[in-house]
């Protein structure tokens, strides 16, 4: 099956999807924080199929965040950059890694920002999401499967 980098700092909301992928025969492993992230940014980009990121991550211990990213008013940035330092380090190895971004903060002009680097809406879902389709989307994408039409939705709760 498949391998799965979930990057999350409150684990507790999404440990039942995460229950479930591994049900599913996938192997997950979870990052809390940027800098645990980023300090296995190679092997990651390597052997993961699936990248779940959430935007808003605290840094951690360790120097890979910019100083000028730290901070609560911050969290989008560093977000945003972390999602480009994956994706760069999946297009420099010549990953077939898929990024999904998972985040409560997806409000228009995020969503904008990200569409301009090259985002599209099937791998951009906003918290609460509901656990079958999201799950349904992930499970495919990591066993490399031809996609379903429609994105997962949202719950709106």
């Amino acid at each position: 099956m498949g391998t799965i980098a979930w990057v999350e700092d409150a684990e507790r909301y999404v440990r039942q999807m995460i229950d479930q992928l591994r049900e599913l025969g996938h192997e997950v492993e979870v990052f809390e924080d940027c800098n645990s992230f980023l300090e296995k940014a190679n092997a990651i980009a390597e052997e993961s199929d699936v990248v779940i990121l959430d935007l808003w991550l605290p840094v951690g211990e360790g120097g890979k965040v910019p100083r000028s990213l730290y901070g609560d008013l911050k969290n989008t940035e560093r977000g945003i950059w972390l999602f480009q330092q994956i994706r760069g380090t999946i297009q420099r190895l010549q990953s077939k890694a898929k990024v999904v971004i998972l985040s409560g903060n997806l409000d228009v002009d995020t969503l904008r920002r990200l569409k301009n680097l090259g985002m599209q809406k099937p791998y951009l879902s906003k918290k609460p999401v509901a656990f079958g389709p999201f799950i349904e989307f992930v499970d495919r994408l990591a066993r490399r499967k031809e996609l379903p039409d429609d994105p997962p939705e949202e719950t709106g709760a």
